[in-house]
């Protein structure tokens, strides 16, 4: 009968230390992948965030990690669903369509979300009055969710105090929230808005991290199947391929 390994004869801990070899090795790599990967144009980012990221998170919104389940989601319909729930504001409700937005899309959404966080810094410094540092790196890290005219408000020092900042957010979220659900009742709609403007203003969700740690373990994923892609346009069977090269199944044995 076919076998992965002779159990016999299998060194465990030296497997261990080439599973944690290999997986340091990939990591470095893909950081510098992503190093050189260019971030979106603005368009495109908030394009991408408003029709087709947002609505993944507040959908998700009473989850116990919302921000994970969202990214989570945002890759997987690319990489293997193929097709994306998308709002159609003029008919109410959802449709599905092909996904908009290529992987290589959503990696550099991925890594345009920690530039935008980042510029946040300085507009804000004066600004925001209730954080400490921890706080404050939470809130901008979850601020880009609130989206371009927010952002760019910031940039243009448009707020000139906390009050009127918080104000600002809650009324851009709350908005968001009456368009994606205009076929809720008046109190679903009460209870996700306050929901997703807390989530914003006083959440700890580590979009940028997730999305970081997310986005490799997916490309894992996405190059085994562009590669096995490439071999069946070779004529080879992809499966056969999958077994023998990434799970070291070799039917001959």
């Amino acid at each position: 009968m076919s076998k992965l390994f002779d159990m016999d004869t299998i060194d465990a801990q030296e497997l261990e230390l080439e599973y944690n070899r290999a997986g340091a090795k990939f990591g470095k790599a893909f950081r510098h992948y992503m190093a050189e990967l260019p971030v979106l144009d603005g368009d495109r980012f908030w394009e991408i965030l408003e029709k087709y990221f947002r609505p993944l998170v507040v959908e998700r919104i009473y989850r116990q990690d919302a921000a994970k389940d969202a990214i989570s989601e945002f890759f997987r319909v690319q990489s293997a669903a193929g097709k994306v729930q998308v709002y159609d504001a003029r008919n109410g409700g959802y449709r599905y369509e092909e996904c908009p937005y290529t992987f290589d899309e959503a990696l550099r959404f991925a890594k345009t979300w920690g530039e935008y966080k980042s510029s946040l810094y300085k507009p804000l410094f004066e600004v925001v009055e209730d954080k400490g540092d921890d706080g404050y790196g939470d809130l901008l890290d979850s601020l880009v969710l609130a989206g371009e005219t927010v952002h760019n408000a910031c940039h243009d020092h448009d707020y000139g105090d906390n009050e009127e900042f918080r104000e600002a957010v809650k009324d851009t979220l709350e908005q968001v929230v009456d368009t994606q659900m205009n076929k809720a009742d008046d109190e679903r709609r009460a209870k996700v808005k306050k929901r997703l403007v807390s989530f914003v203003i006083d959440g700890e969700n580590y979009f940028e991290m997730r999305f970081s740690d997310i986005a490799q373990s997916w490309f894992v994923i996405w190059a085994r199947d562009q590669y096995l892609a490439e071999q069946e346009k070779e004529g080879k069977d992809g499966n056969e391929v999958y077994d023998k090269e990434f799970c070291g199944f070799d039917p001959n044995i």
